[in-house]
């Protein structure tokens, strides 16, 4: 069973870690509070979220934990954290970096793994992390949510498209297989540029 790591297993975080549980993948959700990762590992938690409560309660293969040690076998890891607007206009990536740092801290990776950005981003920012990654052994790619709290896990598991700014062609075959697995329709894959993919999320957000 493939292992997939989720950075911020928050509002949007948990829906999709619990979504590709469900699939099948083995996923290890990484946050940092201690009581809400023990609520989430217990299933005491509870939301409105619609499907979200049943989807923990029915998992077997889901664990939270706020150790970054326990993301060490997973060969690929998405980050999903907040990145509000700041007072410019720009967004606030200081989670994203935190997330960054703290995967950096288990220094160079023996085989070259695979880190997905789903949060929406300046044009230019997964350059600047592919950067400052690359000695670490890490692919950056950029994969953004289009979704709306109320029908997250609706919205994930049925996508109108599926956006992927990928590190390379491998990367991008790899997570449109993941999403294939995920969705229960057939949506569009867009695949490009991680700096096209930056703009048109961007894009279609304004619109």
């Amino acid at each position: 069973m493939e292992k997939l790591g989720v950075i911020g297993v928050g509002k949007l975080g948990l829906c999709f870690a619990l979504s590709l549980e469900k699939v099948g993948y083995q996923v290890i959700g990484l946050d940092l509070s201690d009581d809400y990762v023990k609520s989430l590992n217990e299933k005491t938690f509870t939301t409105t979220e619609p499907k979200v409560t049943e989807y923990l309660k029915n998992s077997k293969n889901f664990f939270a934990t706020t150790s970054i040690q326990d993301l060490k076998d997973c060969n690929t890891v998405f980050v999903l954290v907040a990145t509000p607007s700041d007072k410019y206009g720009r967004y606030d990536t200081t989670q994203i970096d935190a997330a960054l740092n703290s995967l950096c801290s288990l220094g160079r990776q023996s085989t070259t793994k695979h880190l997905v950005i789903c949060c929406t981003v300046m044009p230019g920012t997964i350059e600047k992390y592919q950067n400052s990654l690359i000695e670490f052994n890490w692919d950056v790619s950029y994969n953004p949510e289009f979704i709306a709290q109320g029908s997250v896990i609706e919205n994930q598991e049925n996508p109108d498209m599926i956006l992927i700014g990928q590190a390379n062609l491998v990367r991008g075959f790899q997570l449109e297989e993941i999403y294939k697995k995920l969705c229960k329709n057939e949506p569009v894959f867009a695949k490009m540029k991680p700096i096209s993919a930056e703009i048109t999320k961007i894009g279609l957000n304004s619109f």
